[in-house]
Parts: structure tokens; C-alpha cells; sequence
């Protein structure tokens, strides 16, 4: 498909109509981000080039590569998609009409992309494995995979396929002469010719806003939910990746992966569960520091001992020195004592006698 822009954008006939092309290229380039075209997707129109160059490079048919020189475009994702909430799924679901609600349900349930949705036949559909088959040809990652399903979704899937519901909405649909899209072969679903348009609308319909502070919803945004339902869901980091089809955990957790409000204030709800720690906490009791029962059982009214000035924390640091010779001498007394261990306390009037006298 790039390729094909881009023998028609420059007039290619020919790989000599290649040589020295860098500048022409970068004004393509240019052109198409001016029009208003996402980061990625004029990276993806000059990695196609550039793939087809060094195929070229690595056969012998060109020499050198015209544009090692491309500088890299940046992909920056300049819109954030939000999820949708379990509960804003539901609803919008039971409003939609029954010939999208299978599309937005499979859409939800694999994180499949729009024209992956659109490429899926009835011979991808694998009964016994309950799961769809992906075929290498069109998938974004180019690789032949295995897709689950739930049962359900799985039962709707083949009743669908039975009654040739979805070959009768093509040709309702896609009857007109002028149509941009020609309907496909045994399709699995019916696929609009603009599914995020229709999706406008069913968004209107369930009162679910499309813009909001977390970003916007589109038809990506179903894959968006997807990836975050199974990121809850799965029981290791590496199960979401797959189910996801990620190449990286980074592009799963960090570029799909969004954070809710409620789920966080329910994941601390659990941990403080867990620890159990208001097991042992009585209501106006509080427990006290070793130590600690002398002093707080001093009255509020001893100034001496509860003034802040030095020791602060509401006077639980004693004061002065002479306060803590004090409370040393009151906890030094033991009725266990013996003459070796410890001396017997001599009067203020012995100490006070010289030395020799003693």
C-alpha cells in the first residue's frame, strides 16, 4: 500500500528514478504531516521506503542507499485514548443496534485492530481451539498467532456465521455504485466503511462523552480497554503482553496501560486488608512506648515536667538535667539487691565528708 503512494507520488518507473531522491522524499514527508497526519503514520510511509531500499541495497540492485541520510520522524502519540470503564462498555453495548453490538463486542474482547476486524473470514475461526487464527498477511505485527475467545463471544460468532447475517449487511451497506470499499469473501463480521463514526454515535446514545480529561474515545480506544482488562485480569505481566500481542511489556504497561482512580483506592483497600493492621486498634486507646508508662502517667498539671521548651513532642522529652537525675534516682531502687552488684546509697552527709574521713 505505501510502496504504491509512493511510486505514485514520485513517478517512480524505474530503481535508477531512485537516485538522489532524499530531497523529494522529505518534501512528501513534510506534506503529509502538514495535512495533518499522525507522527507514526508518516514514519510507517518512510520505514516502507526505506525497507524496500535496503532490500535492494542487500540484492545487488542498487549500490548505496539514498536516503541513509532520512532523518527519523517523531512518533510521538499526539492523542491519548482513554479505556472505558467495564460499566460504560455495558451500557454502550445495550444501546447500539445488533449489527454493530457483535463488532464492538469482539472489538473489546481481543483488542483486535479495525483492519484486522476486516480481514477476519469464517475459515479464522477455530471451533476447537475456541480462538480465532491470524494470518501473518494482515496483522500489524506480521506474524501468524492464535487469538482466544471467550465461549460466549465464540457461540455469537458462529450463530452469526450461520445465519448469513453478515453477508446480507454487506449487501445492504455496500450495494452502492460509488462505494470506496468492495465487500469481502466469506467475511466473519460486518465492518463499516467508518467504524469510528458509527461509534459516535452509539457514544451519544449511552451518554458516554467522547472527549474527556484522560483523552478521547475511538474505535483504537476499544483495543485500549481491551489491553487494560486483561492487564487487571491476567495473572503475570507476560500473559497481558501476549494476549495483547506486544512485542515488548513496555508497550503494553506503558504506552496501553492506564491507571483508575477507583482501582487504585481499591488496590489499597486490599493491601491494608491483607496486613490486617486495625486488628488490634481500640477506639480511645492508645498504646504506649516502653518505658513510657511513668511519664504519661504524670498529670497534665506538672508543669515541670510537661513544658516544651527544650524537649519538644508536647513535653515527653525531659526538660533539664536535674529532672533527669531525678527520674533515674526513682527507677534506680530494686528489691533485689546486693552489696556486690550494687553499693548501698550513701546519705548527702557522708558524701560530703572528705575522703580520708570516710
Amino acid at each position: 500500500k505505501h510502496l504504491e503512494w509512493w511510486e505514485n507520488r514520485l513517478g517512480l518507473e524505474e530503481l535508477a528514478d531512485l537516485d538522489e531522491v532524499l530531497p523529494r522524499v522529505e518534501q512528501a514527508l513534510r506534506e503529509l504531516k502538514a495535512a495533518g497526519r499522525a507522527g507514526k503514520t508518516v514514519s510507517n510511509y518512510a520505514e516502507a521506503l526505506c525497507a524496500f531500499l535496503d532490500w535492494s541495497v542487500q540484492r545487488g540492485y542498487l549500490q548505496d542507499d539514498p536516503l541513509k541520510a532520512l532523518a527519523p520522524f517523531d512518533s510521538t502519540p499526539q492523542t491519548v485514548r482513554r479505556a472505558l470503564a467495564p460499566e460504560e462498555i455495558v451500557r454502550l453495548l445495550e444501546v447500539c443496534p445488533p449489527h454493530r453490538r457483535l463488532l464492538l463486542q469482539t472489538a473489546f474482547l481481543t483488542g483486535l485492530r479495525v483492519n484486522e476486524l476486516r480481514n477476519l473470514t469464517i475459515s479464522h475461526l477455530n471451533l476447537g481451539r475456541c480462538g480465532l487464527e491470524l494470518d501473518a498477511t494482515w496483522t500489524k505485527n506480521r506474524k501468524d498467532s492464535f487469538q482466544p475467545l471467550p465461549r460466549s463471544l465464540m457461540e455469537q460468532l458462529q450463530e452469526s456465521v450461520l445465519t448469513g447475517e453478515v453477508e446480507r449487511l454487506y449487501a445492504r451497506f455496500y450495494r452502492r455504485k460509488d462505494a470506496k470499499r468492495k465487500a469481502p469473501k466469506n467475511p466473519l463480521l460486518y465492518v463499516p466503511s467508518s467504524p469510528s463514526r458509527d461509534l459516535d454515535k452509539d457514544l451519544k446514545a449511552a451518554g458516554i462523552p467522547k472527549h474527556a480529561a484522560t483523552g478521547k474515545v475511538d474505535f483504537h480506544a476499544c483495543r485500549v480497554a481491551y489491553v487494560n482488562l486483561v492487564i487487571e485480569e491476567a495473572d503475570s505481566v507476560k500473559d497481558a503482553q501476549e494476549l495483547a500481542r506486544h512485542t515488548t511489556p513496555e508497550l503494553t504497561m506503558n504506552v496501553y496501560g492506564r491507571a483508575r482512580q477507583d482501582r487504585l483506592s481499591g488496590t489499597v483497600e486490599k493491601v491494608g486488608d491483607r496486613l490486617k493492621i486495625d486488628e488490634n486498634y481500640v477506639p480511645g486507646m492508645y498504646r504506649q512506648a516502653v518505658g513510657a508508662e511513668t511519664e504519661n502517667a504524670t498529670a497534665i498539671s506538672n508543669k515541670q515536667l510537661r513544658q516544651k521548651s527544650d524537649g519538644g513532642a508536647e513535653g515527653n522529652r525531659t526538660p533539664d538535667l536535674l529532672n533527669a537525675i531525678q527520674a533515674l534516682s526513682q527507677l534506680s531502687y530494686s528489691p533485689i539487691r546486693t552489696a556486690k552488684t550494687n553499693p548501698p546509697i550513701r546519705s548527702r552527709q557522708q558524701s560530703a565528708l572528705p575522703l580520708r574521713a570516710r
